[in-house]
């Protein structure tokens, strides 16, 4: 299950140390494992028409929809983002299929062992790249993280992985361990990662370890320095933001949803096509009072901060639809996953990268072409899967 480590990790790496685009790194991490899988396990090429079908329907989509756009408001297509953006995506939801039919002919035991290997990696980064941050040795950036160029990207890939890990250990250990990513969480510190370890607890722990679980969070929480009550205070503070902020985050998030907003109503509800976030539509007052704050440069400006606002803008009214279906099946899973009837490893695998993606929607995100967006996607696949071999045994 090296494949599983290779998409995880060296995309954002490479975008770290080589200044490399994490969407271009993925590209190319997609590739090499689409030939790697078909070099060692050809079975994955039994494909059916209704497969390639369901993968086709949404690229003609997208395509059909932002062209539509673009011509409903007389802007002339811009055929050299709309085109790559579009092919992107095409490989992106191909290879997820690909590498979900890899993994359904992979050992369950294989897939536990990688996600237990890449916990106690990941968790070793998160506490190695502490120190280094706090004596200024982060590799290129002043928060970077070995592999991730900021805790948030980290912690993207690493909740769904601990949520999979710690599901299958008796009680003590989830206590210890998600004692451990709370404690991780406020070091660093960062809001992501602290929402993560909340949406595990929900997961894995029975009410009454749930509430002391809290309470014992909520009392870690007031032992630390008041700079980080002060970092988390800010982070969940909408109603106070301003130029003068040294909240970036908060005015980064507000921009994102602004303008997803701001586009949506502009666009008549039809949004302005797929990828063209921050290049089409009116910016705001969020986004002027960032820019200013940042003396005119703005972060996170294309994906939006978080991925909802990018999709209400550039979807519109499909793109709400999208989001509540997407809600409606997490709250199915969330209830499977509390009554502990999934056994299987990849079922809890891929489960725990569609509920942590909750987080990516509406907490922080990097936008459609990353690892977390591809293991999304390979978890709808997983489903679509284990749902067409349940009726066809039925």
């Amino acid at each position: 299950m090296f494949i599983i480590s290779l998409l995880l990790i060296l995309p954002t790496a490479l975008y770290l140390y080589f200044e490399l685009s994490i969407s271009i790194g993925l590209t190319i991490i997609m590739i090499v494992s689409w030939i790697t899988i078909y070099y060692s396990n050809t079975t994955v090429y039994s494909f059916k028409k209704e497969y390639l079908k369901n993968a086709s329907l949404p690229i003609i989509f997208l395509l059909i929809h932002t062209l539509f756009v673009y011509m409903l408001f007389g802007n002339e297509p811009n055929f050299l983002r709309i085109l790559p953006s579009i092919g992107l995506f095409g490989i992106l939801i191909s290879t997820s299929f690909m590498f979900v039919k890899f993994v359904a002919n992979t050992k369950d035991a294989h897939v536990f062992e990688t996600v237990k290997i890449l916990f106690y990696l990941m968790l070793t980064v998160g506490y190695l790249s502490v120190i280094l941050i706090k004596y200024n040795l982060a590799p290129v950036y002043t928060k970077s993280m070995l592999f991730y160029s900021e805790p948030s990207h980290f912690s993207m890939v690493f909740t769904p992985i601990a949520l999979a890990y710690l599901y299958f250990l008796d009680v003590k250990y989830k206590l210890l361990y998600i004692l451990l990513l709370l404690i991780l969480g406020i070091l660093l510190p960062n809001l992501s990662l602290l929402v993560g370890t909340f949406i595990i607890m929900f997961c894995i722990l029975e009410v009454k370890y749930l509430i002391t679980a809290v309470f014992t969070g909520i009392t870690i929480l007031t032992l630390f320095p008041s700079d980080i009550l002060y970092y988390i205070s800010t982070r969940i503070n909408f109603f106070t933001a301003t130029s003068h902020d040294d909240n970036l985050s908060v005015l980064v998030y507000l921009s994102g949803l602004e303008r997803g907003y701001l586009d949506f109503i502009h666009s008549y509800g039809l949004g302005i096509g797929f990828n063209n976030f921050g290049y089409m539509g009116p910016t705001g007052e969020y986004t002027a009072m960032a820019m200013q704050a940042m003396h005119g440069f703005l972060l996170c400006f294309n994906d939006g901060s978080f991925l909802f606002g990018k999709v209400l803008g550039e979807l519109g009214i499909i793109g709400i639809i999208l989001t509540l279906i997407y809600v409606y099946y997490l709250i199915k899973t969330l209830v499977t996953f509390k009554s502990s009837k999934l056994k299987k490893s990849k079922d809890i695998f891929f489960s725990s990268f569609f509920i942590l993606f909750s987080s990516y929607m509406f907490v922080r995100g990097m936008g459609y072409f990353s690892p977390f967006t591809f293991m999304f996607a390979s978890s709808i696949y997983w489903y679509y899967l284990e749902s067409s071999n349940r009726k066809r045994h039925e």
